[in-house]
């Protein structure tokens, strides 16, 4: 190959090598901006050009990553649902709890709920939600991390409960409504059970508790500050303080899939 052939290939190669990396800048800038913007507001309000203006690429570089709206909010609400899904398999691995109280347990399944679910995750299930009303393969991803919830649920606090005809049933049941408190308040912010908020891990944990007939000899229920006048104090980052989660926890690998029964969009 001659010289000047040589250093054209080289070229082209770093040339193409470029390219991809500016796109995947692009990509990332996309997805930053969506989650910053779509946790604070409604993703019906926000339109695709405000979300490459604030990423600082053109409403072709867009259309270039995803072909419509629909597709973008669908990728950003999986991605962040299945880290979602991965966090609870290991925040609540059985062989880190093996050795806890039920009352401790039941804590800790609260606790990572509201650790996961919380100002950082309202608007991947705020999508989840509204557009899995007209499209089922929305609502999926919550439907999966709830269910992975359960199964770990089921594993870590079957051996607990004593007095049930049916412990999966009562524990799976405790799980969804333990969810869905959590999301009502994230869409609310109002009232006393309110997202994040020392009380409503006390209250949920007591409710799970109660519902199932796991005694709080320890006082495992509370947490570790038993401090009453400490009821309305964040268990979990405030808003305005939450670290902004990193692009690459968040997104899939190249391989990985959701289980939508569509193919995998392409990141």
């Amino acid at each position: 190959m001659a010289v000047a052939d040589l250093f054209k290939t080289m070229f082209q190669s770093a040339k193409r090598r470029i390219k991809k990396a500016r796109q995947d800048h692009r990509t990332h800038r996309l997805y930053g901006v969506g989650y910053q913007i779509l946790n604070t507001e409604d993703h019906e309000r926000v339109s695709v050009a405000r979300i490459a203006r604030e990423a600082g690429v053109s409403v072709g570089a867009f259309y270039e990553r995803f072909e419509s709206k629909d597709v973008y909010l669908r990728r950003l609400s999986w991605t962040r649902l299945d880290w979602a899904r991965r966090q609870a398999l290991t925040d609540l691995d059985p062989k880190r709890w093996r050795d806890a109280s039920g009352a401790r347990t039941v804590r800790t399944i609260v606790e990572h709920v509201l650790h996961t679910v919380n100002s950082n995750t309202v608007g991947a299930v705020r999508i989840a939600v509204k557009c899995g009303r007209l499209d089922p393969d929305f609502l999926k991803p919550l439907l999966t991390y709830r269910a992975v919830v359960a199964d770990q649920a089921v594993v870590l606090l079957k051996p607990h409960v004593k007095f049930n005809k049916d412990p999966e049933v009562a524990i799976r049941a405790a799980v969804q409504i333990t969810l869905a408190t959590a999301i009502d308040a994230l869409f609310q912010d109002e009232g006393p059970l309110r997202a994040g908020r020392r009380l409503m891990a006390d209250t949920l944990s007591q409710t799970m508790a109660l519902l199932l007939g796991i005694a709080d000899r320890r006082g495992d229920l509370a947490g570790e500050d038993k401090d009453d006048n400490q009821s309305d104090a964040m268990i979990v980052d405030p808003p305005e303080q939450a670290a902004a989660f990193t692009l690459d926890a968040l997104m899939l690998k190249d391989g990985d899939e959701i289980e939508t029964g569509r193919k995998p969009i392409p990141v």
